[in-house]
This record gives C-alpha cells, sequence and structure tokens, in this order.
C-alpha cells in the first residue's frame, strides 16, 4: 500500500510539474512579445499560485457546487464565441482551421485534397479522419466551434467522473492556462482530438470487463480514432504492451483485436487509393508529417520510449500515466530537434517549433492531477 501511494505521489507531482512547464513556455512566449520582465514575473507568478493552491487548497471551498460550476463553463464558452466573432480566422497567423477548409474546398471541387494548401500554404498533414470529423463545422463554417467541441468533451468526462473538488479543480486549471486559450482563439483542434483518444483509453484499460460487442466497437473506433494523428500510435502501443505484459485478456483475443484495429485503420486510406492511386503515394500525411516534425530515422526512438512505459504500467491507471508522459516527451524531443536546429530564440520565439503540440498531453496529465482529490485510485 505504501508503494502504491508512492507511485501515485511521483505521476501527481510529475503531472503537475509538467503541466505548469508547458503553460509557462506559452506565457513567456506571448507576453515576452510586450515586455520580457514582465512575461517572467507572470510566469513566476502563475507557477506559485498554481502550486499553492493544488498543494494547500481544498477546491471544494471554492466552488461549492456543480451548478456554479457549470455555469463559469458557460461564460468561458461565451467568452470564446465573442472572441470568434470579433476575430475573423482569417486574420489568424495558425492555419489549422485553414488547412481543414483548404482540404475540403478541393474534395468538394473533386481534386486530390492532400496537394490543397492552407493560406500559410501548408499541405494537410493529419490522416483522414481527423477531416471527416471537422466536416460538419466546416460546413456551419465556424471551425473554432470544433475547438470548443474538445473543451465540452474536457469538462464532460471530468464532471461525470469526477467529484465537486477534482472537476473545481480542473476547472480552475483550464481556465487559468494560457495554452488551453490559445487552442481555442485560435480554433486549434489539438485538444479535441487528444480528447478522443484520452476517452478511448480510459475504456479500453478495462477492456477485460467488456461484453462481445462492446470490444469489437472498440477495435472499430480505435482504428478509426487512430487515423486522426498518428503520434497516438504510442498511446495505442503502451496500451497494448500493458494488456500483454498484464495478461489482462489472453495473447488470442488481444491479437484479433489488433487485427481488426489495423483493418480499420487501413480502410481509412481505401478511398484515397482507390480515387487518387497515383496522388497517394506521392503525397499523403505521412510524408507531410515526417518532413515537418522529426526527421524519420528518429522515429524508432519513440516508439522504443513507448515500450518502455509500456512495460513500466503495473496497474490500469499507469497506462494514462505514461501516455500522457509519452506525448509530452515525443514533443519535447521535437523542440529540442528543432532548437539545436534554428537555435533556442529563433526556434521558441520565433515559431519554428509549435509548442501546441505539447497540448496532446493535456487531458492525460488532468485526469493524472485531478486524482489527488478524487478521494480514490483506480487501478
Amino acid at each position: 500500500m505504501e508503494e502504491k501511494r508512492k507511485s501515485h505521489a511521483i505521476q501527481w507531482y510529475t503531472s503537475l510539474c509538467t503541466f505548469l512547464l508547458i503553460n509557462s513556455l506559452f506565457y513567456f512566449k506571448y507576453l515576452s512579445r510586450l515586455n520580457p520582465v514582465i512575461a517572467f514575473g507572470v510566469v513566476l507568478g502563475y507557477i506559485a499560485v498554481i502550486s499553492f493552491l493544488s498543494y494547500r487548497y481544498n477546491f471544494k471551498s471554492i466552488f461549492s457546487n456543480k451548478t456554479v460550476n457549470i455555469c463559469l463553463i458557460v461564460l468561458y464558452i461565451c467568452a470564446f464565441l465573442a472572441l470568434y466573432w470579433r476575430i475573423p480566422q482569417e486574420s489568424l497567423n495558425v492555419d489549422r482551421w485553414s488547412v481543414i477548409t483548404s482540404f475540403w474546398d478541393a474534395a468538394v471541387q473533386g481534386e486530390y485534397p492532400y496537394y490543397a494548401k492552407s493560406h500559410m500554404d501548408n499541405y494537410p498533414g493529419p490522416m483522414p479522419v481527423y477531416f471527416v470529423l471537422a466536416f460538419p463545422f466546416y460546413l456551419v463554417g465556424e471551425l473554432g466551434l470544433y475547438s470548443i467541441a474538445g473543451l465540452v468533451l474536457l469538462f464532460y468526462f471530468f464532471y461525470k467522473y469526477g467529484n465537486t473538488s477534482s472537476f473545481s479543480y480542473v476547472l480552475y486549471l483550464v481556465v487559468s492556462s494560457c495554452a488551453m486559450f490559445w487552442e481555442l482563439s485560435t480554433r486549434s483542434t489539438i485538444l479535441v482530438n487528444s480528447m478522443l483518444i484520452f476517452m478511448l483509453i480510459f475504456y479500453l484499460k478495462d477492456i477485460d470487463k467488456m461484453d462481445k460487442k462492446w470490444f469489437w466497437i472498440s477495435a472499430i473506433v480505435g482504428g478509426i480514432l487512430l487515423s486522426t494523428r498518428s503520434i497516438f500510435a504510442l498511446v495505442f502501443l503502451i496500451w497494448g504492451i500493458f494488456i500483454l505484459k498484464n495478461k489482462v485478456i489472453p495473447f488470442g483475443k488481444l491479437f484479433i483485436w489488433c487485427v481488426v484495429f489495423g483493418c480499420c485503420f487501413l480502410l481509412t486510406f481505401l478511398p484515397f487509393i482507390l480515387v487518387y492511386p497515383n496522388d497517394f503515394f506521392v503525397m499523403n500525411p505521412f510524408v507531410v508529417q515526417s518532413s515537418f516534425l522529426l526527421p524519420s530515422e528518429s522515429i524508432p526512438a519513440l516508439f522504443v520510449i513507448a515500450i518502455i512505459c509500456g512495460f513500466l504500467c503495473r496497474k490500469k491507471e499507469d497506462v494514462i500515466f505514461y501516455a500522457g508522459f509519452t506525448l509530452f516527451i515525443s514533443i519535447l524531443i521535437y523542440f529540442v530537434y528543432k532548437t539545436v536546429q534554428f537555435g533556442f530564440m529563433e526556434a521558441y520565439l520565433n515559431s519554428r517549433i509549435d509548442i501546441s503540440y505539447f497540448i496532446f498531453a493535456f487531458p492525460f496529465i488532468l485526469f493524472i492531477v485531478s486524482k489527488k482529490l478524487t478521494g480514490e485510485n483506480r487501478s
């Protein structure tokens, strides 16, 4: 029991420090454009306040009921809706919305969509289901609503699976997060995709308790959701290693699950291969991603890290911690690589590095830090 508490404490401290580091990077980068001294002071103040409240405060006494929390969430969302109305997406120096728009504009016109370029001259890097999920918001004409959908999923999950204290704590962390403000204000889509994967992994850790129907549905949904961002392959690998090592389900059953999972993933590319066979092998998500983030020869190292983390998982909750940790480390490696390539000032302050990728880890981190206030430790 003592070892279990110690492990939980280490995961909690690690996750909280990771969350503070990511937000500090955002605060300093954007506030330093006004004044570096002020930016540094804000970062120190932010770390001090969050750390103090995380260690000492009873969040139930801040927001004593969920009705108040929901009202605050509504106000928070309305603030961004007003921001979308005031600031056209075309004026943003971030092109995730434009990548989606240009992709579907090309597809609607019968052109190969992976040749389309955003308003910042970038090719689409995400995989097919990423664009399918965004399609309804493309039709509406405001992709900021897709960003808000990620926030709604996040709050819904912690509302349903936490208590008043943990829900209030997560709400406080999100509202004070500069990274989250950036994600929503720029119409970014990282949070919503990461939340979908996180929620699936949360259910998959209890795959041994699923009936036959949900077992197969989980494999189908998993393969489909992997066809959003390739980085999520690391998360599924950690989960698979844990399931295999701990014999949560028989090997044969896991193997069949993985076959269904893999087939569903590959099927999402079939329309492009059938309709645009020559174009697909010239330009596709794998080509774009390998030329943008890390050199292809470094990719195996990320899988080695994920495999090691999978073997480090002793209980089901560890899968979530090590998934978030691996996502963070993967982007940190990309951060270091770009810093060495361009220098710190050019890479970090002049946006050669896209620090928003750190948000991939947010749902996993928030789950671990909220555990301190749930009054339980699921295993």
